[in-house]
């Protein structure tokens, strides 16, 4: 890193740092996961139906059913293994995912301490038995029942293994997920997104799984990015901005969904193109995304509401179609009322008690029903009850970054948050700085040129891979006072670092060389703007990778062009 930017990334830590520090001093009562709690409660309530209801008799029947059989299955497991919080993957395949599906299921009738079979030191066997699924050397995770996780290559053999087990089925969030249920975490980091060891830098599988529209995978490696980042690895910037963007760019425009399929024949009754909602969970739900594009906002929306008698078909549609929804009423207020009552339709795809005496369907079943009556204000179900995953719906909101798609639709910068602009400072206005706030003000801006784009001549070293270049231009003093939002119009192939009149800009390092997109230029760095003489100056590191599988580095010569606009 050159001195330069090893000047700049000081700076931004020590803005972080104090960041930090004014954060916890508001917020000393709750921890940051309390505090997404609360702000994704209240958001919720902002965008449920104004008029309480009840919950509909033959729901109220179905889910007592399902609480009397989890309570049996429940008691049923922790007989046989004697391992309380844990259950033998019988219906749902693998334990972890039994596991969630009878305990995790329980929860959405009483807390913990509501448990058959509850008890502080039951609580703190069952935290010892999931940690003990990690491999403290390499952070890998293996299910002690069938192998010795310090120790894979020693097999056992107990009651009730299935003979297709393998570790490389595990769902590895689902580990670190039950420790958080029971009050604890794993010894070490895990690599939730792959099998590789902890540590192990595995984003770039992201591209490979892109083309075949898996939407869990493909929605995780940039999320896990920005978790990371928001922990301190700034490496990982230029990661979250390409990986985010690719996903907005994958959307069909046609029908507003993550897949391939045009509109005459898109199969809207089918799970898979409804599990696109994987996609806008991770990248708005989770983490906040500003400014996912208006136009693909309707899109979706007009198209779930033209097809809103086929979206509840079978459990599965009807759950992941009812999250979608609840994801677009966070981010706009377009056909709200509209979609809250096609989310009621969806609970149609619950009604078959059938469905709901069969752990592999009733998960989908309960979740599925108490997200939708979530949303329509059932006064006889309390919120904790009808949800417990808040984690959905909490944008960020503690997070110290924004995650903002620029001017063009097609890229994504991570910009610092300003104290006040994280949730539990006492100056925050969700007002100013909640999603759909944010998203209000960006559909509202306007792109204008103030210098045209233009190719910068790289100047490069003897090895043909690093480089320079310098483009300069000049504002006069009528173009300096209407500039209200600079950003640089960029299209490139290359690994770069930029800077604008010696301020860091940008690093990137994945290729976007067909279309122009906008890189949000730093406040320190649109201060030193000046009347006359600008000098953006761009060194080439290499070449750069492109977004296809394996992320190949791109073959063809380097090039970068820039130019000014303002977008406010």
């Amino acid at each position: 890193m050159n001195r330069l930017f090893f000047k700049g990334s000081v700076c931004l830590i020590f803005i972080l740092l104090g960041l930090m520090s004014s954060c916890k001093k508001t917020s000393q009562v709750e921890s940051e996961s309390d505090l997404a709690v609360v702000f994704a409660k209240q958001r919720v309530r902002e965008n449920k139906r104004a008029q309480a209801a009840k919950m509909p008799d033959w729901l109220k029947e179905n889910r007592q059913i399902l609480h009397s059989r989890m309570i049996e299955m429940a008691q049923k497991s922790y007989e046989e293994t004697g391992v309380w919080f844990f259950a033998r993957g019988a219906g749902r395949g693998t334990d972890e995912q039994e596991t969630m599906a009878v305990w995790g299921d329980l929860l959405f009738f009483g807390g913990l301490e509501t448990l058959p079979g509850y008890s502080e030191n039951n609580r703190e066997k069952a935290v010892k038995f999931w940690k003990s699924w990690q491999n403290l050397e390499t952070g890998k995770l293996y299910n002690p029942l069938y192998q010795d996780p310090q120790n894979p290559e020693v097999k056992r053999s107990m009651a009730g293994n299935r003979n297709d087990y393998s570790a490389e089925e595990i769902n590895t969030k689902y580990i670190p997920s039950i420790l958080k249920i029971l009050g604890d975490t794993l010894s070490l980091p895990v690599n939730v997104t792959s099998r590789a060891d902890a540590g192990v830098d595995t984003f770039d599988d992201l591209w490979g799984w892109m083309p075949q529209w898996m939407t869990s995978k493909a929605g995780a490696y940039p999320y896990q990015a920005a978790v990371e980042v928001d922990n301190g690895n700034f490496e990982k910037i230029p990661q979250v901005e390409a990986g985010m963007a690719a996903l907005v760019r994958a959307y069909n425009r046609e029908t507003g969904m993550w897949r391939p399929e045009p509109l005459d024949s898109f199969p809207w009754e089918e799970y898979q193109p409804s599990s696109g909602f994987k996609i806008i969970a991770r990248i708005c739900g989770y983490a906040g995304m500003e400014n996912f594009p208006e136009e693909l906002v309707h899109v979706a929306v007009d198209n779930m509401l033209a097809h809103k008698n086929e979206l509840y078909t079978d459990e599965t549609t009807a759950r992941n179609y009812g999250e979608t929804m609840a994801h677009y009423l966070m981010l706009t207020d377009y056909r709200h009322d509209e979609l809250l009552d096609a989310m009621e339709l969806c609970l149609q795809g619950f009604k078959d008690s059938i469905k709901w005496k069969k752990t592999a369907s009733s998960v989908y079943c309960v979740f599925g029903s108490g997200i939708i009556g979530l949303f329509l204000n059932w006064e006889d179900l309390p919120d904790d009850l009808a949800f417990n995953q808040w984690f959905r719906f909490e944008q960020g909101c503690t997070m110290k970054w924004r995650f903002v798609v620029g001017p063009y639709g097609n890229w994504v910068n991570v910009i610092p948050k300003n104290a006040e602009e994280i949730f539990g400072n006492e100056n925050y206005d969700v007002g100013k700085y909640g999603l759909k706030a944010r998203n209000k003000v960006h559909w509202s801006k306007k792109r204008s040129s103030v210098i045209e784009q233009q190719d910068v001549t790289l100047k490069v070293t003897n090895d043909d891979v690093t480089g320079e270049g310098t483009f300069t231009f000049s504002l006069t003093a009528e173009q300096l006072s209407a500039l209200q939002q600079p950003y640089f119009e960029a299209t490139w192939s290359g690994e770069f670092q930029v800077s604008l009149n010696g301020e860091p800009v940008k690093i990137v390092k994945y290729n976007l060389p067909d279309l122009k997109a906008g890189w949000y230029i730093p406040e320190p760095a649109v201060k030193t703007l000046r009347v006359g003489e600008n000098t953006v100056t761009i060194e080439l590191l290499g070449p750069g990778k492109d977004q296809k599988p394996d992320a190949p580095l791109s073959k063809t010569a380097p090039f970068i062009r820039i130019g000014l606009i303002d977008w406010s």
